[in-house]
């Protein structure tokens, strides 16, 4: 910022003429004879004198760098928020633009893990995706509730992994008809039937549990659907319950 050059001039009084003498004389005998006008003409210089007119210009020249000093200042602080808002807003976009974090997952390794769940009319719905085989066929016409769960193999070595989700068949819970859909990843695709395996009755059919097997390499994260066959009306049968979710795993080679 260019520094401001406040420039104060102050007024000189006009130098004093000579008088003639008899002008000094007549002067010294209104003073000494006259009434109180005459001290009225001894005030007047002072009031009216360069002394006044000079404070005058003094305040104006305060004044003035007080203003412009302020008005400068307020220049400096809109830079300041400008660098600050631009500071942040390429932050903001840099941040989002790197991606969201991956959604932790529950890691997977050689052992087996027993999770509880239960299938309500306060949990999500869906319109799931029929068998074809073991795989994903055209989507159901109706809503089923489901839960969602995501795992990976954090381990070095890849994993042999047995899932069963089991309910009222196995007396492992009140669901009447659990039903198993996995998914690659951490989200659910847009696609539902573009699923890595599918399963209900748990491929024997002696049972209406489900039952899937599934190889996962090191790093592999996969997305477990628990839901069920039934539809959240529960007109036939109910399709609210509790069921028991175990993967069990083991390093194949």
């Amino acid at each position: 910022m260019e520094a401001l050059n406040l420039g104060v001039s102050f007024g000189h009084p006009p130098p004093m003429t000579s008088r003639p003498l008899f002008f000094a004389l007549g002067l010294t005998l209104t003073i000494a004879c006259g009434d109180d006008d005459a001290t009225l003409m001894g005030d007047a210089g002072p009031d009216t004198g360069v002394a006044d007119a000079g404070d005058q210009r003094i305040d104006g020249g305060t004044d003035a760098g007080i203003d412009a000093g302020t008005d400068a200042g307020t220049d400096i602080d809109a830079g300041t928020d400008a660098g600050t808002d631009a500071g942040t807003d390429a932050g903001t976009d840099a941040g989002t633009d790197a991606g969201p974090e991956p959604i932790p997952c529950i890691a997977l390794d050689p052992d087996e893990r027993v999770i509880s769940g239960e299938l309500s009319s306060s949990s999500p719905t869906w319109f799931r995706p029929q068998p074809s085989g073991l795989a994903c066929g055209e989507l159901e016409e109706f809503e089923s509730y489901f839960e969602s769960r995501f795992f990976c193999n954090t381990s070095d070595t890849p994993l042999y992994c047995e899932i069963r989700m089991q309910g009222f068949d196995a007396e492992a819970g009140t669901l009447p008809d659990p039903y198993l859909v996995v998914y690659a990843g951490d989200t659910h695709p847009p696609d539902p039937t573009m699923c890595l395996a599918l399963n209900d009755d748990d491929m024997t059919n002696e049972t209406s549990d489900a039952r899937l097997d599934l190889d996962l390499e090191p790093g592999d994260r996969v997305t477990v659907i628990t839901t069920t066959y039934w539809d959240t009306s529960g007109e036939e049968v109910s399709g609210e319950g509790t069921y028991r979710l175990t993967i069990f795993c083991i390093n194949p080679t």
